[in-house]
C-alpha cells in the first residue's frame, strides 16, 4: 500500500515537472515603435548642451551655485531654510 501511494506521488510529482517543460513565451517587440522611442531618448540625453545666449546666466533662479555631488558613503547636503 505505501509503495503504491510513493508511485502515485512520484508520477504526479513527475508529471508536474514535465509540464512546466513546455512552456513557450512569446515576446511582441514593435520594432518601428522601439526605434522610434530610442531615436527620442538618444536626441534628448545626448544632444550637446546649448550654450547660454547673450544676457542669460547658467546659474539656477535662486542664484546658488551648482552643488557639488557628495563623497562616496557620504549623506547629501541639504539647503538651510530661511535667509
Amino acid at each position: 500500500m505505501r509503495a503504491s501511494a510513493l508511485r502515485w506521488l512520484a508520477a504526479g510529482a513527475a508529471g508536474c515537472l514535465a509540464s512546466c517543460a513546455f512552456i513557450t513565451v512569446n515576446v511582441y517587440f514593435p520594432e518601428k515603435e522601439v526605434k522610434k522611442a530610442f531615436k527620442a531618448l538618444d536626441e534628448k540625453y545626448l544632444k550637446p548642451a546649448e550654450e547660454p545666449q547673450q544676457g542669460e546666466t547658467s546659474e539656477p533662479a535662486d542664484g546658488l551655485p551648482p552643488a557639488s555631488p557628495p563623497a562616496p558613503g557620504q549623506a547629501p547636503e541639504l539647503p538651510q531654510g530661511g535667509k
